[in-house]
């Protein structure tokens, strides 16, 4: 059976604007994931210095991209390497 939800216009207005803020603000944050960053700044991510993230790249465990001689590192690709280094709960 489905339920009928009766809801003040002015209400739903605020409803829909605050969904829509919310998309956008989703959609920055998936920007923000495929945005690269330079050496200096996937090393203040991980927490790593330049000869481990250096390590990581060149075994494959973080996605990176050559613009000319600089190293560009994807944003996302950062944040899963410090997901899969981080103590798990139990071990």
């Amino acid at each position: 059976m489905q339920k009928v939800v009766i809801i003040p216009e002015v209400e739903w207005e605020q409803y829909q604007q605050k969904l829509i803020d919310l998309e956008k603000r989703l959609q920055l944050l998936e920007n923000g994931l495929t945005e690269y960053v330079g050496t200096n700044e996937a090393c203040r991510i991980t927490g790593i210095g330049r000869n481990a993230l250096y390590n990581a790249r060149i075994e494959n465990k973080i996605e990176c991209k050559y613009e000319g001689r600089k190293v560009c590192y994807l944003r996302s690709s950062l944040l899963a390497y410090n997901e899969s280094k981080r103590p798990r709960k139990g071990n």
